[in-house]
């Protein structure tokens, strides 16, 4: 991926907590914390004590992907890098011929040619005025995930068009009182804090504070759960996912305490099995479709949460927490049995609204799947989908790093079909 490691605001020394080896020099800043924590402290203590049960990853990015690391985030030196920003501002100042549409929606796509369809129509409301828009080669939906069986019914069915199964992270949370308070000078004078960014750039604001610490793990090898094949993507993936968080973080329908200090753990699940669906509800493209995630409906994916809060449980009374955590919140208090531990999931899961899979990728000899190897729309010609909905399933990590991989080399797919170099 083309993006750069750059240092915080504060010049804070990164050395051993991140791989140069694996970061590029391209447009996208990506950086780590200006601001440690005795949170991050005591994880990396943990994998110090106990290497062997709680390794450390000098970087997630490699192709090691299990461990203990510090988060790398697409924050550059003080301010949010992102595909605007790295991508398309520069472009925009330097091509004249580049326009850029805000609010609007394909409400249609337009055969131009038999099967051909390098045509749109859009629009910024239901009842607003529909433009129409001709591609001299191909036209290229990109967007949300959830929409885009919405656009390309306009051209009909085929196998697998709105109705294809989408995977979702899941997560769920488990604050702990602690002996300290690890971020009071953003959440407790927010509004200074802001100031402060911009009046000059710094401050906590100026950087990612809110996770620094994450861990990616896998089940133990002799787990029964994958009885029907592993679902993560290798052996170096994970199955679940640990970040710590410097507040207390509340779960959908827990309320925040007024009192106390308090940090989080989120618990991700990172090699679902559930499979939902996304369906449309009228030909009207700006009607909702129907999102079902149908969450935890396989034993793999609430068995896998109850070994992760295990795990956690286990972590997080190793000595290197030993005078920090005073006691877990009340709704986490007594979780000793598999089942309160799965009442406790079905609780309080939420997502972290990453679906991917609603177009998904295949094979141009299969007879699923919505895309082939070049993006281009089975069945049609002149059509690329280039967003998440291709990925076959969730990603065993966070999405965003993929997204950019697939636009870059759609856009090398694309200049090449037009021969532009």
């Amino acid at each position: 991926m083309n993006e750069h490691h750059t240092p915080p605001w504060n010049d804070r020394r990164n050395v051993g907590e991140y791989n140069p080896l694996v970061h590029g020099f391209g447009p996208l800043g990506t950086g780590l914390t200006p601001t440690v924590f005795e949170t991050e402290q005591r994880v990396f203590q943990m994998t110090d004590d106990q290497p062997e049960l709680y390794p450390f990853n000098l970087d997630p990015n490699s192709a090691n992907g299990l461990g203990f690391s510090w988060l790398h985030t697409t924050v550059g030196t003080n301010a949010r890098s992102t595909s605007a920003s790295a991508y398309l501002h520069p472009a925009l100042n330097s091509r004249s011929n580049l326009d850029v549409l805000i609010h609007t929606q394909v409400t249609k796509l337009i055969e131009t040619e038999t099967n051909m369809y390098t045509g749109v129509q859009v629009a910024q409301s239901a009842t607003a005025k529909r433009f129409s828009f001709t591609a001299s080669k191909r036209s290229y939906p990109l967007g949300w995930n959830n929409r885009n069986p919405t656009a390309t019914d306009a051209v009909g069915n085929w196998a697998g068009s709105g109705t294809l199964k989408s995977r979702h992270f899941l997560r769920t949370r488990r604050p702990r009182r602690r002996s300290q308070f690890a971020g009071p000078e953003y959440f407790g004078n927010s509004m200074g804090t802001l100031a402060q960014y911009a009046e000059n750039k710094t401050g906590i604001a100026a950087g990612n504070t809110l996770v620094n610490s994450i861990g990616f793990v896998r089940l133990p090898s002799d787990s029964p759960l994958p009885k029907a094949g592993d679902p993560a993507a290798g052996p170096n993936a994970p199955h679940f996912q640990f970040a710590w968080l410097n507040t207390f973080y509340a779960n959908d329908g827990q309320t925040t305490p007024t009192t106390g200090n308090w940090m989080s753990v989120s618990i991700v699940l990172q090699s679902p099995t559930s499979r939902g669906s996304v369906n449309l509800t009228s030909s009207n493209a700006f009607d909702h479709p129907a999102i079902d995630p149908a969450y935890l409906q396989t034993s793999f994916d609430i068995d896998t949460y109850v070994a992760a809060i295990k795990t956690l449980q286990t972590l997080m009374s190793t000595p290197a927490w030993d005078g920090f955590l005073l006691a877990p919140f009340a709704d986490a208090a007594n979780l000793t049995t598999d089942a309160q531990i799965e009442g406790y999931v079905r609780k309080f899961a939420s997502t972290l609204k990453h679906p991917t899979s609603t177009a998904t990728i295949s094979k141009s000899t299969d007879r699923g799947g919505v895309v082939g190897p070049d993006l281009l729309v089975k069945g049609l010609k002149g059509l690329r989908i280039v967003d998440a909905s291709i990925l076959p399933s969730a990603v065993a990590g966070f999405p965003q790093a993929e997204i950019y991989i697939l636009a870059e080399r759609a856009a090398a797919l694309i200049k090449s079909s037009c021969l532009i170099r």
